[in-house]
């Protein structure tokens, strides 16, 4: 495949956006692990994804009960997403994991 740019005119403005293509193939899409997750006395196995420039970590409350893990405190995340631009604000419970 080669690198090309594609321009789509708006139909409200004078304006273009170019999308591009790569030329580049990966079979990685993320880094992802399986692997054994421990608490002080249980254990469960889980599918983690590697994100060496985020600020949090985050697990399921699933993960979070089967390890036993105590809710220590709350905080407020906001999630926004590119399709419909939509913002939420959400407070999520938070627990201290030593990774």
């Amino acid at each position: 495949m080669n690198s090309e740019a594609i321009p789509f005119k708006s139909a409200m403005t004078n304006s273009a956006i170019l999308h591009t293509a790569s030329h580049y193939i990966t079979n990685v899409l993320l880094k992802t692990a399986v692997a054994d997750v421990l608490s002080q006395i249980h254990s469960s196995s889980a599918n983690i994804l590697l994100n060496e420039g985020a600020q949090r970590s985050f697990i399921t409350e699933d993960l979070a009960r089967v390890l036993h893990l105590p809710v220590t405190g709350h905080d407020t995340i906001s999630l926004a997403s590119c399709v419909g631009m939509s913002h939420q604000v959400r407070p999520i419970p938070t627990s201290k994991m030593d990774i």
